[in-house]
């Protein structure tokens, strides 16, 4: 900590070092070199503590990192989150697909999972059509199956509501 406070005075002092000469040096021709010279102290003076070894970057090779119960919650939530999103995305996806074909479904839902290898699986896709839809279920599976590959699928069907 003495190092980084000793380098941080160091760059103060020359900086308002350099500025005080910078403002008396007469404008000209020499201008440019005579800032690239002050440029060079600085940065000289900023690095002279680090290529001296004052400063040591090594990093610890085993650190200990220990999973806290908020740790864990969070990282739970996280999860969390990111199946909901996904699911939120897949099912969205099969929408859209099912209205090109024109039919529409009353509601879609995939089950996801996140495995501890952190690889997310799909579980199962339930879908819920109107019972006008009942001669498609092999077209739905179908494009199902296209769009996310051969996972069960559920189809129930409901009488409409006026």
């Amino acid at each position: 900590m003495e190092t980084f406070r000793n380098i941080t005075f160091i760059a103060c002092f020359i900086s308002i070092a350099i500025s005080m000469f910078d403002i008396i040096t007469p404008e000209g021709k020499f201008k440019k070199q005579i800032r690239l010279i002050f440029s060079l102290v600085f940065i000289i003076a900023i690095i002279n503590p680090i290529l001296n070894g004052h400063i040591d970057f090594s990093i610890a090779d085993k650190i200990d990192i220990k999973e806290t119960n908020e740790y864990l919650m969070v990282n739970q939530t996280f999860y969390d989150s990111l199946a909901d999103n996904y699911s939120d995305n897949i099912e969205q996806l099969l929408n859209q697909k099912l209205l090109i074909n024109e039919i529409k479904a009353d509601e879609i839902s995939v089950n996801v999972n996140i495995n501890e290898d952190n690889c997310i699986d799909i579980n199962e896709v339930k879908i819920v059509l109107a019972v006008k839809y009942k001669n498609k279920t092999d077209e739905v599976t179908e494009i199902i199956k296209n769009e996310i590959g051969n996972y069960p699928v559920k189809i129930t069907f409901m009488e409409e509501s006026l």
